[in-house]
């Protein structure tokens, strides 16, 4: 059984959980259309009730350069397809920020290469052109390229630099959770994708609840959400806040391209804004060379995969997190439930409810891509990668298991207050009775 410690909450009057504002709280993601994930989809974005015949878009001139991406490498994307994937139409303006880290052949990292952070302005665009085809230092085992404020331009750059299937790109803007292996050759290398939706928990002010909205609008007004609003629909693709504490479960996103090569390969991360940052992520890849353990392996072993691993440990530090912070919350309701017995806090017992029964679809995909990164092996593959990402699944199995345990709370506490109830209402069904005598 979880042992959780004391949440630190400020004392409530009742049980009315009220609402801050909702400034620095991440939007709603959308609804994955898994259909759209894969290469394997022989259709990619179509309409199937307009595209009834064959676009003329795909015969039309294509520019070869990387401004003709993604065309100039994938003739099947047409740019109806493309407008319909939001892949260009997602991406920010502005000043593109990217952070390195590099590996080399000992297995140490450069630190000369992580303190570089290149900033790629709209004026720019031709010296980051010849800076990506740059031919990289011979001693380079594996270069992770952290790209915040992904814009038009540098994404079809990386794409067509990295020879990328744009499905990398349409599943991470469309928060697609997919992973899948292409362009393999023998005793050359592969692509490998994964693009994994995950919940973190964050600390911050100004947080009101999305979740809790208008069953006639995803609009959020501003001011009170008392829990008895009978207009109220759970949206488990929104934050969750733990009101009143300053906690709030948020969706992040981890969208990773993989491109392993026997001479050098490169992992290329996208971040979505009001999540995971690149500075962040490569922060803490950058930290990873510090680690006795970790650095063992990197000089034991050639295979870059490795490094894959430490991406989705950082999913995994995430998901442990929440079930901490969501343990503490579980258990402040339990204590309400005791000690007001009111039935309005059985709406808030199900809106955690339904986020836990999401979360185990997300944790579903995290065991399913710790899998798929195990079993989709480099030829030069050693028996680490094995080791590692079985690590990794005993601990997603102990998230699991958490994550049970808790909607088995919450189920117990919310038959709890159905039977307070029934009995309060028969003692009052007493009373009424004697009076109409």
């Amino acid at each position: 059984m979880q042992v959780c410690s004391t949440l630190a909450l400020p004392a409530v009057r009742g049980t009315t959980i009220y609402s801050r504002n909702r400034h620095d709280m991440p939007g709603r993601t959308p609804a994955p259309t898994y259909r759209h994930a894969t290469p394997s989809g022989p259709w990619p974005w179509m309409d199937f009730d307009v595209d009834t015949h064959t676009s003329s878009s795909v015969s039309a001139e294509v520019d070869h350069t990387w401004k003709g991406y993604p065309q100039n490498l994938f003739g099947n994307w047409t740019p109806e397809q493309v407008d319909r994937s939001g892949m260009l139409t997602h991406c920010h303006s502005g000043t593109c920020r990217i952070y390195t880290v590099d590996v080399v052949k000992d297995g140490t990292f450069d630190k000369d290469m992580a303190s570089k952070v290149l900033n790629v302005p709209v004026s720019g665009l031709d010296e980051f052109w010849e800076s990506v085809n740059v031919k990289r230092p011979e001693n380079v085992r594996l270069r992770a390229i952290f790209v915040d404020n992904m814009t038009v331009d540098v994404l079809k750059m990386l794409g067509t630099k990295y020879n990328i299937e744009p499905f990398f790109f349409s599943s991470s803007m469309n928060w697609i959770p997919s992973r899948y292996q292409e362009a393999e050759k023998d005793n050359e290398g592969d692509h490998i994708t994964i693009v994994l939706p995950f919940i973190r928990a964050r600390h911050g002010r100004n947080v009101r609840p999305v979740s809790l909205v208008s069953s006639s609008s995803l609009s959020v007004t501003s001011g009170r959400a008392p829990l008895e609003d009978s207009n109220q629909i759970i949206d488990t693709q929104a934050s969750l806040p733990l009101l009143p504490s300053e906690w709030v479960l948020v969706h992040d996103l981890l969208a990773v391209h993989m491109v392993r090569h026997v001479e050098s390969s490169s992992i290329i991360s996208y971040h979505p804004r009001q999540r995971t940052s690149a500075k962040r992520l490569h922060a803490l890849i950058q930290r990873t060379s510090n680690s006795v353990y970790w650095s063992k392996m990197f000089k034991a072993s050639s295979d870059p995969t490795l490094l894959l691993l430490t991406y989705l440990w950082y999913v995994l530090y995430a998901w442990d997190e929440t079930f901490e912070e969501l343990c503490k919350y579980i258990s402040w309701l339990e204590t309400q439930v005791l000690n007001t017995n009111d039935i309005q806090l059985t709406r808030q017992l199900h809106i955690v409810q339904a986020h836990l029964l999401h979360y185990r679809s997300l944790l579903q995909a995290f065991r399913k891509s710790v899998e798929f990164v195990r079993d989709t092996r480099n030829p030069a593959v050693s028996q680490v990668l094995q080791r590692e990402a079985d690590n990794l699944l005993s601990e997603i199995s102990r998230l699991e298991s958490l994550r049970m345990i808790q909607s088995d709370r919450l189920k117990n506490i919310m038959d709890l207050v159905g039977a307070s109830h029934t009995r309060g209402f028969g003692d009052l069904e007493i009373p009424l009775r004697r009076s109409r005598l």
